[in-house]
């Protein structure tokens, strides 16, 4: 009775079970006295034939399970019926299955969280082998859920290939969870898929005019929602084109004042270079200096090898020393033998270190170039010396050359309060350009002013636009949407879940490694 239990599958009673070193053999039948036609529904108890079901099941205490079912075949006593003949059923196997509905889940969540190899290897772990064409079958197989029109909508674009072709990501923004992918983002393909759903309230999207237009043609009472982030690289893209128009503008202000710009210590190339700290420390120095005291408190070579651990024969090679001498090494050079020639050849300007290996190469050097180099900085940290060599020298600024900020890091930086810029020549560069500049302090100030309304969710977007045009700068597309605009400063709604999305099916993609259809990417 606990067997049946545990095993828990309806109308299936277990009769008997083997246990051998990896699994679990069941045997069971169906314990109802009949069965119903498929065909006709009749009920009948006419036994034709019995034949044995071989089925994997969930495994349990990491044995695999096997179940062998007795299965009748019954006679179907309606005789305008077209089978004539049928086997009994129940509800926890599918017909002409090899496994249970209850593994057959686990499995088909696999293949469809994992890709084909991945849910291949996974599959052992629930002591079932599936090959890698089975999970790619069963996810193909899987039925896709019943969509439900959501009430407030998120769409966005992905890429099959970027900058070749997108599809159309759909997301219900209440749950965060996706609703469908469609294969393009035309228009058309848009307006098919809202046409077909009819009770959507609110979209959220990003200011592509093809999700606009469609939206608007489809369901013009719907609430379109513009997103905030796309918003201010609008913003940002905008000041970067303005900054590259005015670039030759900005190149004579700097050159007018670039004594400001320089600092007023200027830069000596022939400053000295401050040597590393170094410590050369050789482990047999504190042995040595032990067996040296012990030596002079006469003690015998025996009894310090003892109490140090170490060879009798180094405690005599010891006691010989007067001082240690450097260890030799298999990787030992003469370089030692040139330290003059690269002496000289330092106090050179501009000097290139590898001429100077190449030199001493010629005069008979037998090690390797980073041997070299490694020498080349000790002698030139032990004899502390100053002259610049030739890199050194190209990476000091040229006095006189002030190299304009990036029109797009300009973009940013224009927003920000000169408290938060923590760059000493960047505030001075800014400052000089709005000290000078009537129109980019105006620029500023209308910059400012918009990214806070957006961030801050506060503020009249068409007092803006309004203002703006004032300047005589042209906001045409933000004037086409400028419903969406005051929507996305009304309402918390945006779409950064939708991003979220885009990103995950980034993720999946490159798990199929760009080989499988578009209908198994949107299962």
């Amino acid at each position: 009775m606990l067997t049946n239990n545990l095993f828990n599958l309806p109308k299936i009673k277990i009769y008997k079970s083997e246990l051998s070193d990896v699994e679990l053999t069941l045997y069971g039948l169906i314990s109802s006295k009949g069965a119903r036609c498929p065909g006709c529904k009749g009920y009948s108890k006419k036994i034709h034939d019995r034949y044995i079901r071989h089925l994997n099941d969930l495994s349990v205490f990491e044995y695999k399970v096997y179940l062998i079912l007795q299965t009748r075949k019954f006679k179907c006593t309606n005789k305008s019926c077209p089978h004539k003949v049928f086997s009994e059923q129940t509800s926890g196997i599918s017909r002409y299955a090899r496994r249970t509905i209850r593994l057959d889940k686990i499995l088909d969540t696999i293949a469809l969280e994992t890709n084909s190899h991945q849910g291949k290897i996974i599959s052992k772990l629930v002591s079932v082998s599936l090959s890698r064409s089975t999970m790619l079958r069963k996810s193909h197989k899987h039925k896709l859920p019943t969509i439900k029109t959501p009430r407030v909508l998120g769409i966005d674009d992905w890429a099959f290939r970027k900058g070749i072709n997108y599809g159309t990501v759909l997301i219900d923004m209440e749950t965060s969870r996706p609703v469908d992918l469609l294969p393009s983002r035309d228009a058309k393909d848009v307006k098919k898929w809202l046409g077909n759903h009819k009770h959507i309230e609110i979209v959220t999207r990003d200011r592509a005019s093809s999700y606009a237009s469609a939206t608007k043609e489809v369901h013009p009472n719907t609430h379109q929602v513009a997103d905030r982030f796309h918003l201010l690289m609008n913003l940002s893209d905008a000041l970067t084109f303005y900054f590259k128009s005015i670039f030759r503008k900005i190149k004579h202000l700097l050159l007018e004042h670039q004594n400001e710009l320089h600092d007023k210590k200027p830069l000596n190339v022939m400053m000295a270079i401050t040597p590393k700290k170094t410590v050369d420390t050789d482990t047999r120095l504190p042995v040595f200096k032990k067996v040296k005291e012990l030596q002079s408190q006469k003690y015998a070579a025996r009894k310090i090898a003892k109490e140090l651990g170490i060879s009798r024969n180094t405690v005599r090679a010891y006691f010989q020393l007067e001082s240690l001498p450097a260890r030799a090494h298999h990787k030992t050079t003469n370089i030692d033998l040139f330290t003059d020639v690269i002496l000289s050849e330092l106090q050179r300007k501009r000097y290139l270190k590898k001429d100077i290996i190449r030199k001493i190469k010629d005069l008979g050097y037998d090690g390797s170039q980073t041997q070299a180099y490694y020498h080349i900085n000790r002698i030139i940290r032990q004899n502390h010396i100053s002259t610049p060599d030739s890199s050194f020298i190209k990476r000091a600024p040229i006095k006189g050359i002030i190299k304009p900020i990036p029109a797009r890091k300009l973009s940013m930086l224009i927003t920000e309060d000169d408290s938060k810029i923590k760059d000493q020549k960047e505030k001075k560069y800014i400052g000089i350009l709005l000290k000078e500049s009537t129109e980019l302090r105006l620029v500023r100030r209308l910059s400012k002013y918009f990214r806070t309304m957006i961030i801050n969710r506060e503020g009249n977007v068409r007092k803006w636009v309004e203002l703006v045009q004032k300047s005589s700068y042209q906001l045409a597309g933000l004037k086409n949407d400028i419903v969406a605009v005051e929507n996305a400063i009304k309402w918390a709604w945006s779409n950064g879940a939708v991003e979220g999305h885009v990103n995950r099916i980034k993720t999946i993609k490159r798990q199929m490694y760009g080989r499988a259809s578009f209908e198994l990417l949107r299962k």
